[in-house]
């Protein structure tokens, strides 16, 4: 009904025929009423100060979300107070799955347990807590803890609806072997719905998010500030060639300068996915984000045990940069800073080994042969074969979802005609066949493999180099000696001759 209202006096603010008296019986709320008192002392217009005071508060909070003293005491009562994370978790040890490898009544209670916390408001209060102070867990150290403490208190809410359920993840590594990823079978209702405009199929069809419409999609955007793309297992596995913390997190440089950057190669997914999803403010009003970030998380829990293998031998809770901290030397990502809306909490915490021991651990992503013995799966041995021999898992098409409405193939068709923008620099757009796509990852793939055995030649030719050194000196060493034994020969033989004649010049 306020809403109502609200578009009502926005209609008589905008129109010099209408009386706006109406508006006085409405209590404005304090920045908008502070804002017309002010401008009522001026020589103005004050039906368009009314305007202009609604119109700039209306903007202000929809670029800023802002939590309502009830959204803060939600998360005083459920977290500060009982101190959660200092103990066991109320529903107990979890772990997390590939959200394709679940059976169809597992899906279903995961999403019944997400409906009912977008009925209760509970994930609207989540998407608001990720949309404001946004600098103190973006593009900075903070990013990797924040969020681990973020989706697992989410997840903890799951539970309580259902204690059967876990927070599942959203592998696409194996959508990025797809042709054209898009059709992947994760955007059919047996999943998330549609992936473009509106959601309009699915479990979360008809959903209302940060902007208070309905949801919107757009995947396989084109070219963004940040790069659209998939992570790739290629990509996964060059992070893991890492021991530190701040080799894959971002800190005063160019986040785009380091190509092992967690939180960069997180954002293209954002992008990837397009409309709510590529704004922070409303992101994670969207299920498909806290599927996104298990996925994220899973990939720093394996960075973590390898820091902890003999490879790195590092320490996983304290290894913490002290200088360097955030792009921009944003405040408050120290690692003793207050966890933004966990404010009991430090940041470093969020490292605790105990979040992944008592709170959650994960199943790991589905492996050839048998993909996790998914349906919605497909063992392919050679698409990537020289740097996967075993083969990796790729998704099945919408095809495979065997109740998929029309609705998906038909956005589909619409979006290829009207979008013509793709991956940069591979061009795997909507308006290209799957054949030439197809074609295009082939290349990406070839162009990998080519840089990774750039980087061995490299490697090789500096072990040439040393050795060329090394046998360089030895031939210098032995150069040396050779003409040190002629040189002092040379003055043995001259000494003797000088001998001979004084012997025969001058005898005895």
């Amino acid at each position: 009904m306020g809403r109502v209202i609200l578009q009502v006096c926005l209609v008589l603010f905008s129109s010099r025929y209408v009386n706006c008296d109406v508006v006085e019986n409405i209590v404005f709320p304090n920045t908008v009423q502070d804002c017309y008192d002010k401008g009522s002392k001026q020589p103005v217009n004050l039906t368009l100060v009314k305007e202009a005071c609604w119109r700039v508060y209306l903007e202000d909070i929809n670029t800023h979300p802002i939590l309502s003293d009830e959204d803060k005491d939600f998360f005083k009562t459920e977290y500060e107070i009982p101190k959660y994370g200092y103990h066991d978790p109320p529903t107990g040890l979890r772990t997390r799955y590939d959200i394709r490898v679940l059976t169809d009544q597992q899906r279903k209670d995961v999403f019944d347990a997400f409906k009912v916390l977008y009925q209760n408001g509970i994930l609207r209060r989540f998407g608001l807590m990720h949309g404001v102070d946004t600098t103190r867990k973006h593009r900075g150290r903070a990013f990797l803890p924040w969020h681990r403490v973020f989706i697992t208190a989410f997840e903890e809410q799951l539970r309580k609806v259902n204690p059967n359920v876990s927070l599942p993840y959203w592998d696409y590594t194996t959508d990025y072997y797809m042709a054209s990823p898009y059709k992947s079978v994760i955007w059919t209702d047996c999943f998330v719905g549609n992936g473009f405009g509106s959601i309009t199929s699915g479990p979360f069809a008809g959903w209302y998010g940060g902007n208070n419409v309905q949801i919107e999609r757009s995947t396989s955007q084109g070219e963004q500030p940040c790069p659209p793309n998939l992570i790739s297992k290629a990509d996964i596995a060059g992070m893991l060639l890492n021991c530190h913390f701040e080799d894959i997190t971002t800190g005063t440089e160019s986040p785009f300068s380091n190509k092992d950057n967690l939180e960069i190669h997180h954002d293209g997914v954002h992008d990837w996915v397009g409309g709510d999803m590529d704004t922070i403010r409303i992101a994670a009003f969207d299920p498909i984000f806290w599927m996104h970030h298990a996925f994220i998380d899973y990939i720093w829990e394996q960075f973590r045990e390898r820091q902890g293998s003999k490879e790195c031998n590092v320490s996983v809770e304290t290894d913490y940069p002290k200088t360097n901290l955030s792009r921009f030397n944003n405040s408050l990502n120290a690692a003793t800073d207050p966890l933004q809306g966990f404010e009991y909490m430090q940041i470093k915490d969020g490292l605790w080994k105990n979040w992944t021991t008592k709170f959650f651990n994960y199943e790991p992503q589905p492996q050839c042969p048998d993909c996790g013995g998914s349906s919605f799966l497909k063992c392919d041995k050679d698409i990537d074969n020289k740097r996967f021999p075993n083969g990796v898992c790729v998704s099945k098409d919408w095809n495979a979802c065997h109740s998929v409405h029309e609705v998906d193939k038909v956005s589909h068709y619409i979006s290829a005609k009207i979008d013509s923008e793709g991956f940069p620099g591979i061009g795997r757009t909507r308006v290209n066949s799957d054949e030439e796509n197809l074609k295009l990852l082939k290349k990406e793939i070839a162009m990998g493999t080519k840089e990774e055995d750039d980087d061995g030649d490299d490697d090789f030719s500096i072990w040439k180099i040393a050795v060329i050194v090394v046998c360089s000196l030895l031939a210098m060493n032995i150069i040396g000696v050779v003409v040190y034994c002629c040189v002092n020969k040379r003055k043995h033989d001259a000494r003797d001759v000088a001998q001979e004649l004084s012997s025969s010049q001058f005898p005895g």
